[in-house]
């Protein structure tokens, strides 16, 4: 069984695409948000309650639940309803805009995944790099192939794969690379607005900054055209500073 979450929700073209690409090579089942939860990380909900509603898949035979909650909480309360059946495989996107670079620290994407590496199951995430006239059956394809040797393959423990495609028609697909993350970066602008009430609001909006990076980053291949697919790991403690900041400590005194 694989289970299938998303951050742009349920009723996305995205994870339609997905379910498409991958019903033949196991049984589905569809967790994810009833509507879009772009960029709230992994954000789990725990000061209010989860509620999932079954829903109307737009593949038939397809089980689908709508939730009100976060990409994490999705895939959370997803293995819990399959705690008897266990999932072999979690699946999230396809994002509809890129996750490269620092945008793996806002994904919801990418936290849909990292739930099941957190569960212990392989993950993948997919996002097609465009916003506007995607190419989907490019996506689909790709998507398969790669679940596909992940199927026969497996992962490496603690990894996630990120999967980044480029919206180009799939014949000009140049390949597929293993990449590092590359320099993606955002400048944060706030726009300060006053409401009919006289109070103030603030609307949030972000630049990309393209920063020169190497050659084997996903930035580059994906400009390149190639697929970009980066192995994740979520150890984030950090061995080599270790011995730095343990100096702070010796012979001092609180």
């Amino acid at each position: 069984m694989i289970l299938i979450s998303n951050d742009d929700g349920i009723h996305s073209e995205g994870i339609y695409n997905l379910v498409d690409a991958v019903k033949d090579l196991d049984e589905i089942k569809v967790f994810a948000p009833d509507s879009e939860r772009s960029a709230v990380s992994h954000g789990l909900t725990l000061h209010k309650p989860l509620r999932m509603e079954k829903t109307n898949f737009r593949i038939n035979d397809i089980e689908a639940y709508a939730i009100n909650g976060t990409p994490a909480d999705c895939v959370v309360l997803g293995l819990y309803k399959l705690k008897e059946n266990k999932p072999k495989l979690i699946l999230s996107g396809i994002n509809r805009g890129p996750n490269i670079g620092v945008d793996v620290f806002y994904s919801g994407t990418l936290a849909a995944a990292v739930e099941g590496y957190i569960a212990g199951l392989p993950a993948v995430a997919f996002s097609l790099a465009s916003f506007n006239d995607l190419h989907w059956e490019t996506a689909k394809r790709v998507a398969s192939y790669i679940t596909r040797l992940v199927i026969k393959y497996g992962l490496p423990p603690k990894v996630v794969l990120n999967v980044n495609i480029p919206n180009i028609p799939y014949e000009k697909i140049k390949g597929y690379k293993c990449t590092i993350l590359g320099k993606w970066e955002y400048r944060n602008h706030l726009e300060e607005k006053i409401d009919p009430r006289k109070d103030s609001y603030y609307w949030l909006s972000e630049h990309i900054v393209h920063i020169p990076t190497g050659d084997d980053s996903d930035v580059k291949a994906v400009r390149d055209g190639f697929v970009s697919v980066t192995p994740l790991s979520y150890v984030l403690d950090c061995p080599e500073c270790f011995s730095t900041i343990a100096q702070w400590f010796v012979n001092q005194e609180v």
